[in-house]
């Protein structure tokens, strides 16, 4: 691959979208197909770029087969990578309409600023519109989300955001020793006080430093986060320092906040064992087809063996 073809594709998409180039909605249609069928399934072993177009009889016409080999490079070298979201995301902002298709029909308050109070008044359609309908699209619309929770900082809030090690293992020392603080009262119930001490040093420093990338994300006004999340608010500092002053104050006096941090994410929890959520949010439910499941088993063989001894008793009398 060349890497001139590589470090070109982006700019020559980013130019595209300036000279509105009419070609763009199929770029972006032959794009979206090469990233899905970029590796086959099972084995993911890359598919040649032939092997792709042939994949439902011919996947664009051959006047495209110029622009199709550069994506084909561009995504290929991704993949590869362990970068293919990256990748689409990085053109995201070129699709045709990609803002309208992304915010369209969401909520006001979806995509408010504000700091979320409400959820929203008034029940909405919720009929399913399959407007992603491939995961490239989606990791484009989760781009264009996420750049809507992002501001433009002033430029002298960001000067003493820390970008030597040196700097960034102050900082990350600070946080892990108000982490692990236990001196004077402390936010929290007894089960989170707890679960802080006895949380090991390796475990705080990583917390320790997540905060820290996090922070440097907040600062720089990059929260990657959507919109509709509640419970989420980005304030704006003067200064690095001022926010994580801020942080070390909080997670010194709220244990239940460090605690929190121990919690695995909600999406990562559900996905991974929903069957043990699913009993925890409905026992009732559960229990009682549970118990109508036995009742029915009991049932069934009581049936049986009524149908056994008729069974017998016929053999017995028929001697």
């Amino acid at each position: 691959m060349s890497d001139n073809v590589l470090k070109s594709f982006v700019p020559m998409m980013e130019a595209a979208v300036h000279q509105r180039n009419p070609r763009l909605q199929e770029w972006w249609r032959i794009i979206l197909y090469i990233q899905e069928h970029v590796a086959q399934p099972g084995d993911r072993a890359v598919l040649s770029l032939a092997v792709i177009k042939r994949q439902k009889g011919r996947a664009w016409e051959d006047s495209y087969d110029d622009f199709a080999r550069r994506a084909y490079e561009y995504l290929e070298f991704g993949y590869r990578m362990g970068a293919s979201e990256q990748f689409i995301k990085r053109i995201a902002w070129t699709k045709p309409n990609v803002r309208h298709d992304a915010f369209k029909d969401m909520n006001s308050h979806e995509l408010s600023l504000a700091r979320r109070i409400k959820k929203g008044e008034d029940e909405v359609d919720q009929t399913y519109d399959a407007r992603m309908k491939t995961e490239g699209e989606f990791w484009v619309h989760q781009e264009v989300l996420f750049s809507h929770t992002s501001k433009r900082m002033p430029i002298e809030t960001l000067r003493d955001i820390p970008c030597y090690s040196e700097d960034e293992c102050h900082f990350v020392r600070v946080m892990a020793e108000a982490i692990v603080d236990m001196d004077g009262e402390k936010d929290g119930n007894g089960h989170q006080i707890d679960a802080v001490k006895k949380a090991s040093k390796g475990v705080v420093q990583h917390l320790a430093w997540v905060l820290m990338q996090e922070a440097k994300l907040a600062q720089a006004g990059r929260p990657s986060i959507a919109p509709f999340c509640t419970s989420f608010y980005l304030r704006e500092y003067e200064s690095f320092w001022d926010r994580w002053d801020d942080m070390v104050a909080l997670f010194r006096v709220s244990k239940a906040a460090v605690a929190n941090l121990l919690i695995a994410p909600y999406f990562k929890r559900f996905a991974c064992d929903p069957y043990s959520e699913l009993q925890a949010s409905s026992p009732p439910l559960l229990n009682r087809k549970e118990k109508n499941a036995d009742a029915n088993a009991a049932k069934a063989r009581s049936i049986r063996d009524g149908q056994v001894a008729l069974q017998a008793q016929a053999s017995a009398d028929d001697q």
